[in-house]
């Protein structure tokens, strides 16, 4: 029996299914590269001063 059929995930419904498990994997794979090069590409930015030498 797989864990997708333990009354655990009954509030996901059928989404949560062996055929959805793929394009979920593959989602939030996706999210997370996003947010990690959004990370790598604005983090140096806030956390340097201001160029203007003005606070804030």
């Amino acid at each position: 029996m797989c864990c997708c059929h333990s009354p655990h995930w009954r509030a996901f419904g059928h989404s949560l299914t062996e055929d959805a498990l793929l394009p979920l994997a593959a989602a939030v794979t996706l999210w997370l590269a996003t947010f990690i090069l959004f990370l790598a590409v604005y983090a140096p930015m806030l956390m340097r001063s201001r160029p203007d030498g003005k606070p804030g």
